[in-house]
């Protein structure tokens, strides 16, 4: 059968299923009319213009098909459309109420926008962009540097404004309190914020005109650009107005955590949520339990080991994530999560065999990732791979008490455990060969491993020949300056 003989429904779903680069895309495209059919409405489903002037190449092309009605209206095709705004080249290009008209005209099928705004001194005022002709096709909103202040960007602010009304459909564009994120939101189902300039009333605002049709919310904020900002108003706004909430991520620096009662009124009021990234004082973490529905959390602050002893049953929980843990925990609050697969420690420095015996008899998890945990030893690795459930392990830190015998009786694990999935491990000075002749002989479901600086007088030719990991030895001692050891080899 020729290859254009193939039904066109299946031809497409390959395209949609396959890693073509754009430019195999492109050459797919020049073969002929029919392949330019199906593989050019994929090449223009996402579209990055970040360098130089490619916004200005995006926009003749667009304009162009659109006025001869080409074959191929390049426009339509774009789905994911992300642009940033470059003050570094002459002329600028800025992201201005001409560029969100002309998207709002010539991608009438664009589902996520992404908007990187320059740091550096500008005269467009954001707030004021029209955002909202996007609102009858817009889900996902991304947006960095997002700033509202009436203060800022005075210079050129008249010179402007009659740009801005020429976009305008009402005089809203001219009330001082008109803000283009909350005349979006209310269509919106995804937004991200990242180092967004925003005043704290304005937050109530934006949550208020999200409303119930906000699914996913994900803010990065930062204290020393903005001074007097509240994490827990964040919360409460988004508690107060978002009832259907899946995802809320607060990344926050440089600020005060969350409080127990913001976070408690956010997990009340959103039945939904599920995935939960925030920044919390220790004392909050007690009411995590009081939801029935997170699957997923992952606490970016310091919680202390008292505030974890009496965590209540949470059988909803499947990945749990700790940034630090500040003094003494025996982590048998691991008990009251019976479905916990995921187990992430950031850094906790009192990992000894005892604790680490604890997080084995108290839990079945099946990926355990450790990074600041340098108090672990031998015997602590020993009683990791008898964990039955355990099947991806990640160790990052340098172990200073860990000899080769601890890397050994990690990879020799009983006979009643299951093969390593995945190892990955940043200390790798005192792992020899023998380490990988029990991994290729006694792991067979063993898909990725990962050993970062090794010591390479360990090892010769001879020990890797006859191991699947010999390829990856030659790459590693050809071409690796850092002594990474990854197998299998990402190019493969």
């Amino acid at each position: 059968m020729h290859l254009l003989e193939i039904p066109q429904e299946l031809l497409l779903s390959v395209l949609a299923v396959a890693s073509f680069e754009n430019k195999d895309l492109l050459h797919l495209a020049l073969t002929c009319r029919q392949w330019a059919s199906l593989a050019l409405p994929h090449l223009w489903r996402t579209r990055r213009l970040s360098k130089g002037n490619e916004y200005k190449q995006f926009k003749t092309t667009v304009q162009d098909s659109h006025a001869a009605k080409a074959l191929h209206p390049y426009g339509e095709y774009v789905k994911k459309l992300q642009i940033n705004e470059r003050t570094d080249i002459t002329p600028p290009s800025s992201i201005d109420a001409e560029v969100i008209s002309f998207i709002a005209k010539f991608c009438p099928n664009l589902i996520e926008l992404a908007l990187r705004f320059s740091t550096k001194e500008r005269n467009n005022l954001m707030w004021r962009l029209p955002l909202s002709l996007l609102a009858n096709r817009l889900n996902k909103l991304d947006v960095v540097g997002y700033e509202h202040d009436v203060r800022s960007s005075a210079s050129g602010f008249l010179q402007l404004m009659n740009q801005w009304l020429d976009y305008a459909e009402d005089d809203a564009y001219r009330d001082d309190n008109y803000d283009a994120l909350c005349e979006i939101a209310h269509k919106l189902r995804h937004i991200v914020l990242t180092y967004p300039k925003i005043p704290n009333d304005m937050w109530e605002n934006l949550a208020k005109n999200a409303g119930s049709s906000l699914e996913h919310i994900e803010v990065h904020i930062n204290g020393s650009i903005v001074p007097d900002l509240s994490p827990s108003l964040i919360t409460k706004s988004f508690a107060s107005y978002c009832s259907n909430l899946r995802s809320f991520i607060l990344a926050s620096f440089v600020c005060e955590p969350v409080s127990k009662e913001a976070l408690l009124e956010l997990i009340q009021a959103t039945p939904k949520l599920s995935k939960l990234d925030i920044a919390i004082a220790s004392d909050a973490a007690s009411v995590l339990p009081d939801s029935t529905t997170l699957h997923t959390v992952y606490l970016s602050s310091t919680i202390h080991g008292d505030d974890l002893k009496n965590f209540g049953r949470m059988n909803s929980l499947i990945s749990l994530s700790i940034q630090k843990i500040e003094g003494y925990c025996d982590f048998k609050f691991l008990s009251m999560l019976p479905n916990l697969e995921k187990f992430f420690i950031g850094e906790y420095g009192d990992l000894n065999d005892e604790i680490v015996n604890n997080i084995v008899t108290n839990s079945r998890v099946k990926i355990i990732e450790l990074v600041k945990t340098p108090t672990i030893t031998d015997r602590g690795l020993q009683i990791f791979a008898s964990m039955h459930t355990l099947i991806k392990f990640c160790i990052r830190d340098r172990l200073q008490n860990v000899t080769r015998d601890g890397w050994l009786a990690l990879v020799r694990r009983p006979p009643d455990c299951p093969s390593w999935d995945k190892l990955s491990i940043n200390d790798g000075r005192k792992i020899d060969s023998e380490f990988f002749e029990i991994l290729h002989h006694e792991h067979p479901n063993l898909r990725k491993l990962k050993v970062r600086g090794i010591n390479r007088n360990l090892y010769n030719d001879a020990a890797f020949s006859k191991l699947k990991f010999n390829e990856s030895w030659q790459h590693c001692q050809t071409t690796s300056s850092t002594a990474t050891f990854d197998w299998p080899l990402t190019h493969l």
